[in-house]
Order: structure tokens, then sequence, then C-alpha cells
């Protein structure tokens, strides 16, 4: 049985009644609000700091580590949301190869 949550919109103009989706669909988008945050704040502190992000990066690599090799609970949605502010930080997939970085 898959559930469907219906929720008020709380944008302006926009339909009343919004269709959020599964469980599974609001935790992804959910996921890919953090990580736009991540990186939107990752981006604003490298302009009054030119080694902050590449700083960012480096302990990001190490947080991805030491979760990958956490075996106490599941960690593909942190291991993601981590692949994801690195990806809109710096445009590199493993998949696509490089890209532009969000918002440039």
């Amino acid at each position: 049985m898959t559930i469907r949550a219906v929720y008020p919109s709380t944008v302006p103009d926009e339909n009343p009644e919004v269709d959020r989706g599964t469980i599974d669909e609001q935790i992804h988008d959910a996921k890919r609000g953090v990580a736009i945050l991540a990186t939107c704040i990752v981006q604003t502190l490298q302009e009054g700091d030119p080694t902050f992000q590449a700083r960012f990066l480096k302990r990001l690599e190490d947080a991805y580590s030491a979760t990958r090799e956490d075996t106490d609970s599941p960690a593909l949605d942190r291991l993601e949301l981590i692949k994801w502010v690195k990806q809109m930080l710096t445009g590199w997939s493993d998949i696509s190869g490089q890209g532009k970085p969000f918002l440039s």
C-alpha cells in the first residue's frame, strides 16, 4: 500500500491542496532542500573567505568516509545527501562528469 500525503499549500497563488507524494518522495525532496541550503551557505561564505569551500569539501569527504564506515545504522540517505552537496558545489557527478555548480 502506498500512502500519499496531501497538504494545504503554503505558496501563494498555488493550488490550495498539493499532492506531496509518498513518504519516500517527501524524504527525497527534503534531502534535496537540505542540500540546496547547505550549498547556498557554503557559496555565501566562500564570497568572504576564498578558502572556505575547499576546506568544507575536505571536511565533507571526511564525513562521507566516516558515514560509509558506520555500521550501526543504514547510511544510504546520509551518503546521498553528502554526495548531492558536493555535486552542487563542484558541478562534478560520478555519472555525468563535470557540469556547472549550483547557481553558477
